[in-house]
């Protein structure tokens, strides 16, 4: 079983594939979200008729982007596995001040990983819906996105 993972080439297609399809899920909540945020806003100034014609739009826009964020989790959490275990594998597991001084990129995918826990969880255990989930969700989006293209933040900028 020595070097499951390291010989392998599979294992590591794998786990780019899940961050790649993960983070794909998450980009794609985006436009989503902001034209959930522009007709709330919109409906929110008009009169009672659109308000109602706008309701089920809007219910569906937040279910679309709540559905979206569902499928990122647990290929965010496939990916973040393979990498520890290809990590472990060739003795590379980083430590915590290694993984917050060396390693961003899988610092940016833990932390990509707890927003959309965060934002799954509020949904679910604090009934967060509309307005509320689609603020959590730009908020945490534009925490990752400083964080990777930040220079400071040692991202890719």
């Amino acid at each position: 079983i020595r070097g499951l993972f390291t010989y392998n080439l599979e294992w590591l297609n794998f786990h780019r594939l899940c961050f790649l399809l993960g983070y794909a899920c998450c980009a794609l909540a985006f436009p989503l979200v902001v034209h959930f945020c522009l007709l709330y806003w919109r409906v929110r100034r008009a009169g009672t008729e659109l308000r109602e014609q706008a309701q089920t739009t809007l219910w569906d826009l937040d279910r679309m982007a709540y559905r979206l964020v569902l499928w990122a989790l647990p290929l965010l959490t496939a990916g973040v596995m393979a990498e520890a275990l290809l990590l472990l594998e060739v003795h590379q597991l980083p430590g915590p001040q290694a993984l917050w001084s060396q390693k961003q990129d899988t610092l940016l995918a833990l932390m990509a990983w707890f927003l959309c826990g965060i934002y799954l969880h509020t949904r679910l255990f604090f009934g967060w819906r509309n307005l509320r989930s689609a603020a959590l969700y730009l908020a945490g989006l534009v925490l990752l996105l400083l964080g990777n293209f930040t220079p400071l933040a040692g991202g890719r900028m």
